[in-house]
């Protein structure tokens, strides 16, 4: 991967036709094209798709844009010929959506610099795509930008008014469609996107007040858009139109305005306490104000490669050009002559050459970090284009416990909502596979599960919970009732609630199987068994059953795991939104 081919992306993802970006960089197109194919081979990418007005960023491509743009932009702060050593941190918690808050925030970065360059800007919306990389924390900025809190602050600069869109689904509509009013808004079905709450207040302040039916938080952000192209029923999706961008330009659908006008103030908050940083935060934010009234676009030129930047640093830590060329596989002359290029371009004199080897000069030591952050961007660029290609794939793994099936409540749910998966993702292919909850657990961790389905004895926030499976409960067969116990093996969620229940030692059983379904079988016929009280429907017996709820017994639930590393692809988010709405159909 070359700087050079992250600039020449960057470029690219600012215009709708590669030809326009070449001409703006005095480029043929065909150099363009072949560098941002090569780089979609390397990193095994589809970085742009064709939209209604031409090639728009993918969402890999929108997450690409920002950990290149951040990458070219620690170039330019290196080579800047400044002792640098501050770093003013600008943060969102919004999605980068290639809107008018982003492009000013990004379009900021270089004439900041040039004013104040003994600051540099780092500047990072949240990723859509991966939370393992996503390092846009709001714990640890300087400057905060997004919508202003509900009851607003003193603290929060005013930007712009983000206007609130209908994007239209389930319908054709006139080319030239008036403004929605109130009375055309209560003939639709009413979606949300996921908002926070002060925007999530706002919309539902604006439904009461026009007496509209309350709107339906939808649970996906990125799938949201294949609903609404494939929906069969009128329905509008409700929204400020920067949060929405980068999904208009991808789809073709139909944008409509609000009669009765409704705006999401964005603001700026600086919430450092430093007051020399506050001073060039103020500054930060005029710039951005003014990058609000057009649109600039940036070109990036890198001056030397990551090898390059690398050689320096392998300098810096070694002191000895004879040992850094031997680690790097080059030759001294060759090693030499990359220090001096590098030199020309700051415009200063890196080390001092001495008979014992390299000391570095204070250039060198301020520089040093910024270089090594340029390689450690590199690297997230790597490790993130990994994730995303997995993710790309047309296949969902999706894991069960044993436990899930058994219910018959839970296999109706799970069978209705991947029929109604698979009509909105013919295409994709789904793995299904059943494991112990503890084993799923662990695959959930490492990956290789997008979503499994499992048991869990933890009340589960709204998000993760499905349905309830009721306390562990004894059933035996009414004239037996000292009938052998049939326990399923240890490490079995069952016996490690049972374990856990003072009378533990009173639950020995007489038979230990790896199947559960085995001891609903044996319950009723001769045996004894502990389950969940959902889980009872399906022993079958002649004669009548001995049931009855254990003392003190934990309750068991029924949650959807995800993947902790890294975010859900459009349809993991449909497949995750089809269960749910499967489940709360079954109860």
């Amino acid at each position: 991967m070359e700087l050079r081919s992250l600039a020449y992306f960057v470029l690219a993802c600012q215009y709708y036709n590669h030809a326009e970006a070449a001409k703006a960089e005095q480029i043929s197109p065909s150099t363009l094209s072949t560098a941002i194919s090569a780089l979609e081979t390397e990193l095994g990418l589809e970085l742009f798709v064709r939209g209604p007005k031409g090639l728009v960023p993918s969402e890999a491509g929108r997450w690409l844009f920002q950990q290149a743009a951040a990458t070219l932009q620690a170039v330019e702060t290196a080579f800047s010929g400044k002792a640098i050593s501050t770093a003013l941190k600008v943060s969102s918690p919004l999605h980068f959506m290639f809107g008018k808050l982003s492009r000013a925030a990004t379009a900021a970065v270089r004439p900041f610099r040039l004013s104040h360059p003994e600051y540099y800007a780092q500047v990072h919306f949240r990723s859509p795509l991966i939370s393992a990389f996503d390092t846009s924390s709001t714990e640890n900025t300087d400057i905060l930008l997004g919508y202003a809190s509900q009851n607003g602050s003193e603290q929060e600069q005013f930007l712009f008014d983000d206007e609130w869109i209908a994007v239209a689904g389930g319908l054709v509509l006139d080319e030239d469609q008036a403004p929605l009013s109130s009375e055309d808004l209560r003939n639709y079905s009413l979606w949300l996107p996921p908002l926070l709450p002060a925007e999530e207040a706002r919309i539902r302040a604006y439904c009461r007040q026009h007496d509209l039916p309350a709107p339906e938080m939808t649970s996906e952000d990125v799938g949201i858009f294949t609903r609404l192209k494939q929906a069969k029923q009128p329905v509008l999706l409700l929204a400020p139109h920067s949060l929405l961008a980068s999904g208009i330009s991808r789809n073709d659908l139909a944008v409509l305005q609000l009669e009765n006008p409704l705006h999401s103030p964005v603001t700026a908050k600086i919430t450092t306490k430093d007051e020399k940083l506050t001073v060039v935060a103020q500054d930060f934010i005029k710039l951005v104000r003014e990058e609000l009234n057009r649109q600039t676009v940036t070109l990036y030129n890198p001056p030397v490669s990551l090898r390059d930047i690398q050689s320096i640093l392998t300098l810096y830590h070694c002191r000895n050009m004879s040992e850094a060329a031997r680690r790097l596989n080059q030759t001294q002359p060759a090693l030499s002559a990359q220090l001096r290029k590098t030199e020309q371009l700051m415009g200063t004199a890196l080390f001092a050459r001495h008979y014992k080897g390299l000391h570095p000069l204070p250039t060198a030591v301020h520089k040093a970090p910024l270089l090594q952050s340029v390689l450690n961007l590199a690297d997230a660029i790597r490790q993130g284009a990994q994730q995303i290609a997995v993710m790309d794939e047309p296949v969902i793994s999706f894991g069960l416990s044993p436990m899930v099936l058994l219910s018959p409540i839970s296999a109706t749910a799970i069978s209705n909502a991947m029929r109604e998966w698979q009509c909105l993702c013919p295409h994709v292919l789904l793995k299904v596979s059943e494991a112990p909850t503890h084993n799923l657990q662990e695959r959930l961790k490492q990956g290789e599960y997008s979503i499994a389905l499992m048991e869990s004895t933890a009340h589960p926030e709204n998000a993760a919970f499905l349905t309830d499976l009721g306390p562990l409960q004894y059933i035996s067969d009414i004239d037996a009732e000292d009938a052998p116990l049939a326990l399923s093996a240890t490490g079995d969620s069952i016996r490690n609630a049972l374990m856990q229940m003072p009378e533990a030692a009173e639950y020995q059983p007489a038979l230990e199987t790896q199947s559960l379904q085995l001891c609903l079988a044996l319950a009723g016929n001769g045996y004894s068994t502990i389950i969940p009280a959902a889980l009872a429907d399906n022993i079958s017996s002649a004669k009548p059953l001995l049931q009855y709820t254990l003392p003190d017994a934990p309750h068991f639930y029924l949650i959807a795991g995800t993947s902790g590393t890294r975010n859900l692809n459009e349809p993991e988010h449909i497949l995750l939104a089809c269960l749910r709405k499967a489940f709360q159909a079954a109860n």
